[in-house]
């Protein structure tokens, strides 16, 4: 556009001058022609004679200067035209946008050097030629092409002012330019050229496009992220990805933008900080340049209260700083981390408490076996007898205390057995009534004696766990528990109680308690793994998940009836075992041992307590059996080896120190494979099936072991072993 204002000045200029110089030469001729046509016929006049000839003289000398000043005033305007055009050329040609012009049939008939060396072409190469082919892909009909772009550039030159468009530099590689477009025209409106200036935006684009790529990357992290990412500004939040959404129970991003970072979080931190306090503080952290990790509390807008790992680090914008947190859910990590150190408490407890049964179980054999001898003196008239009786009964209470200790321990067998299971309830309700706050009544209504085939263990753990969640539900305002356990028979038409039951004989366990009771929505939950209603570090939400493992386990039936403010009942049905129906345990007879039998039967007898040794050769000796009594595993295996073939039975107790009872079988098997061995212990935790049955073990008796039974069991194995 400047070279073609240029152009024209240049013209209109020249024009200008031709048209003074014009005016000028006519005026000389006009004062000058008389003097010559004077001088010519030779009448010329003599200078000073009238003045005539002095004053066309001096009007020639006055044209003169006249002429000359506008001379050299037209050169300098000319001289500084000039210098104009080579300074606007000089400006075409150092500028650093492409500049071109176009007449009306696309043809190139101007484009700078930059322009030149931007597309790779040389002058030659682009002067008179069309767009297309040169800086535009070829097309075909191109003239068409070019003359519909020209009518439609006439017709809206604002929608043309500003383009882009990719063109093709002559090695063929293309670029992004962003084009500029004025139309020149005449004074009659009428086409002459198309002036364009370019520039080049192929990296700005490049760069548009990665920082583009980057954007998808970022957001592609920031949303497929496990953990919650959140985004705040003022401390308000700004963003948060999906899985910061489902960690505040949140549906949408418009439920939390714009409110205050306290409002999903307790009062309180994880590390006892007022949730305020520890917001400044994280803040004076975050903006110091510093990355803060800590555990940190989430409330979702449904209550549930989580803890988090989080980390915290400022980014600094041009809106300001930006906090961006991200958030890793540890309340599953720390729930299984509890499990775990229960489960290493509890065998740390099962540890000590086998350690514990050993000795006890000594101590409760002597007093059994003591007590024993001493009836066995006194008649049954004596006021003595009632007296050592109720020692016997103590004692049998005491073996079933340890019993206890070794189940919860898990030392004892989980297979399943025909068991009253009314007996354990009746003792899991009496240890809950010691811990029971005493604003809660416990009340039972236990009448059911049928057999069940279950894991006695297991049934104790689930009335435990049913009845400790029914004491929580009370804790607050008191209330009553009522466990009971009815015998019942389902039949198709009756079966209202739990429809997945077939018909038959089942005994009904119910458990109600009179607490705040359930809604709907927390029923369906219950039975879920670490589904819990008593907040973090409250409740592990494995009690009812595990009763409902059990009832599985057991092929039992539970239904569950709750409303809020009307208390909670768990109702459960076990199936009877076969044949058993509405049968009571047979009664345990009291055998009194056979004092003829195999009087003269040599017996080895091995146990760590002197006081057992003392009770057993005593006791036994009333039998007439020859025994010989040693303190230790060790010794009793010099006693045996000694002369294999004097003993016809060996006793023997598991845990003693140097050689265990198993050690000493093992020992004893090599020499002689059919001796009788009966095997005394504890607890069972080393011996496996397994062993029992390659030792040849031909019976085990369980601590602490009555004299009468010890004496039932030698006078049982020996017959047994003479018979075969």
């Amino acid at each position: 556009m400047i070279l073609t204002l240029l152009n024209i000045l240049a013209v209109l200029l020249v024009l200008t001058i031709i048209l003074i110089i014009a005016l000028l030469c006519w005026l000389l001729f006009t004062l000058i022609r008389p003097a010559v046509e004077k001088k010519q016929t030779g009448s010329m006049p003599i200078p000073g004679t009238d003045g005539t000839t002095s004053l066309a003289e001096s009007d020639i000398s006055m044209l003169a200067d006249i002429l000359s000043s506008v001379n050299e005033s037209l050169r300098k305007k000319i001289s500084r035209l000039y210098r104009q055009q080579r300074l606007y050329q000089e400006l075409v040609q150092s500028s650093n946008s492409i500049i071109l012009r176009l007449d009306r049939q696309g043809k190139i008939l101007f484009i700078n050097q930059y322009g030149l060396d931007f597309f790779g072409f040389t002058s030659d190469d682009l002067i008179g030629q069309s767009l297309l082919g040169t800086i535009l892909p070829k097309r075909r009909h191109p003239q068409k092409i070019v003359a519909g772009l020209m009518e439609r550039i006439l017709r809206n030159p604002a929608r043309f002012k500003s383009c882009i468009q990719t063109n093709l530099r002559k090695d063929g590689s293309r670029a992004q330019v962003q084009w500029s477009n004025k139309v020149i025209t005449g004074e009659d409106g009428s086409f002459l050229e198309l002036l364009c200036v370019g520039i080049d935006i192929t990296a700005l684009n490049r760069a548009e496009d990665r920082l583009e790529e980057k954007e998808r990357l970022y957001q592609a992290l920031f949303e497929s992220s496990h953990d919650a990412h959140f985004l705040f500004k003022n401390w308000r939040y700004m963003d948060s990805n999906k899985a910061g959404l489902k960690l505040l129970d949140c549906t949408d991003k418009e439920e939390l933008i714009g409110l205050p970072s306290d409002a999903f979080a307790p009062e309180i931190q994880p590390d006892g900080t007022p949730t305020l306090q520890k917001i400044r503080d994280i803040k004076e952290q975050a903006f110091a340049g510093e990355t803060v990790t800590c555990q940190w509390y989430v409330r979702s807008r449904k209550g549930t209260v989580r803890l988090t790992e989080a980390a915290i680090h400022c980014v600094p914008t041009a809106e300001g700083k930006i906090l961006h947190v991200s958030m890793k859910d540890m309340t599953t990590e720390k729930q299984l981390e509890e499990e775990l150190r229960q489960s290493q408490k509890m065998e740390a407890i099962g540890t000590m408490a086998g350690g514990i049964a050993h000795d006890f179980n000594n101590i409760l054999t002597a007093i059994m076996g003591y007590t024993d001898l001493a009836l066995m003196k006194v008649k049954k008239s004596s006021p003595v007898t009632d007296a050592l009786h109720q020692v016997l009964v103590a004692s049998h209470r005491a073996s079933e205390l340890v019993r206890q200790i070794l189940t919860f321990s898990s030392k004892e067998d989980q297979a399943k057995q025909a068991v009253q299971i009314s007996l354990i309830i009746r003792e899991a309700v009496q240890m809950l009534r010691t811990s029971a706050p005493k604003t809660i009544k416990i009340c039972e209504d236990i009448t059911s004696t049928s057999l069940v085939l279950a894991n006695p263990t297991q049934i104790h753990q689930l009335i435990v766990n049913l009845c400790t969640n029914s004491l929580h539900a009370m804790k607050e305002n008191g209330g009553t528990l009522t466990v009971s356990l009815q015998d019942i028979s389902f039949t198709p038409k009756k079966n209202t109680g739990s429809p997945d039951l077939p018909a038959g004989e089942y005994v009904r366990l119910l458990v109600r308690d009179t607490g705040h009771g359930m809604p709907p929505k927390v029923m369906k939950k219950i039975f879920d793994p670490y589904f819990t209603t008593k907040g973090y570090g409250k409740g592990t939400g494995l009690g009812l998940a595990v009763v409902h493992g059990i009832l599985q386990s057991h092929r039992a039936g539970i239904k569950v009836r709750s409303k809020p403010g009307k208390g909670t009942i768990f109702i459960i049905y076990f199936p009877v075992a076969p044949s058993m129906a509405g049968h009571a345990p047979p009664k345990k007879k009291t055998n009194t041992p056979d004092v003829e039998g195999e009087s003269r039967a040599s017996i080895l007898f091995a146990d760590d307590e002197q006081a057992i040794r003392d009770l057993v050769k005593t006791y036994l000796q009333k039998y007439g059996y020859k025994i010989t009594t040693c303190k230790n595993g060790e010794a009793a295996w010099k006693i045996f080896n000694s002369d294999p073939q004097q003993w016809d039975l060996v006793v023997t107790d598991q845990n003693m120190p140097k050689m265990t009872g198993m050690d000493l079988i093992d020992k004893i098997r090599r020499i002689r494979t059919n001796i009788p061995i009966i095997l005394a212990t504890g607890y069972s935790e080393n011996i496996s099936a397994h062993d029992f049955v390659s030792l040849n073990i031909s019976a085990m008796l369980r601590k602490p072991t009555p004299m009468n039974k010890l004496v039932e069991y030698i006078q049982k194995t020996l017959k047994e072993h003479k018979s075969s």
